[in-house]
């Protein structure tokens, strides 16, 4: 990962409570520690407009 920061580079993605990120995969993640001590909460949907390969199924809520 290291390697891969300094060659790309990182960005910043600064959010309020209640705000919504929306990007497009495959992104690397590694979050530096919360500016404030508090929990962070993250929930992530996955989409895709065709089937899986390999027999492999998504898993539905």
């Amino acid at each position: 990962m290291d390697r891969l920061v300094g060659q790309c580079g990182t960005l910043a993605c600064l959010a309020e409570a209640g705000d919504l990120w929306l990007y497009a995969t495959p992104i690397l993640h590694a979050s530096e520690v919360a500016s404030t001590p508090t929990r962070r909460r993250v929930l992530q949907v996955d989409f895709a407009a065709e089937d899986l390969p390999g027999g492999l199924c998504w898993l539905g809520v």
